[in-house]
């Protein structure tokens, strides 16, 4: 049975994205549970929204909620975003570029922003990325929802290997998307990057 963590950091031996309904499908859960001998939890990186969408069933389990109206209460209403189109927890919400920008802020933040704390600064640093143990882990390790940037300047030669070769600093996280959504945090120089499409 694979972690929260595995969940999170697409170890948990899932394959997909947004397949079987996720987080909206009543029996989502059972869905995953009848082909868990078949995953390999810990075992191999496979970037999977299944194990987002795993965890926001728990979540509703736990606080007896549903997932959507958790994101809106706890997070999207306090951080100021007003409605969100949420679509499932892996993917397809629907922001703007400002909207986007406010979660570069609750990471430049540490888990707070706005005057509010959302997590711990050690809950944080669990969430950065780290090396994994596993078949196929990105040489730059992995983490909840993020990885390591590591942009080249467009001048440097070879694979920016070296500190003054990277068009950010070297503490700089973030995540991209199929569909063009880019948000990047350069922890060091507070700099907060977001990029969002309109479909």
């Amino acid at each position: 049975v694979p972690t929260f963590r595995q969940c999170l950091n697409h170890t948990a031996g899932f394959d997909g994205h947004g397949d079987f309904g996720g987080m909206n499908h009543p029996h989502f859960e059972n869905v995953i549970l009848n082909a868990i001998d078949w995953n390999e939890p810990g075992n191999v990186h496979r970037y999977s929204g299944i194990g987002y969408e795993l965890v926001a069933k728990a979540m509703e389990d736990v606080s007896g909620l549903q997932a959507a109206r958790l994101y809106d209460e706890q997070l999207f209403q306090p951080l100021g975003l007003g409605d969100v189109v949420l679509g499932n927890a892996s993917s397809d919400a629907e922001l703007t570029a400002a909207e986007l920008a406010a979660f570069g802020e609750l990471l430049l933040g540490r888990g707070t922003c706005r005057g509010l704390q959302f997590f711990r600064n050690d809950t944080f640093e669990q969430l950065l990325p780290r090396s994994l143990a596993v078949r196929d882990a990105p040489a730059n390790g992995y983490g909840v929802g993020l990885h390591w940037i590591r942009h080249r300047r467009p001048s440097a030669d070879g694979m920016a290997s070296a500190v003054g070769e990277l068009l950010f600093s070297e503490h700089t996280i973030g995540h991209g998307s199929f569909s063009g959504c880019i948000l990047v945090v350069d922890l060091d120089r507070k700099l907060v990057i977001a990029q969002t499409r309109r479909e």
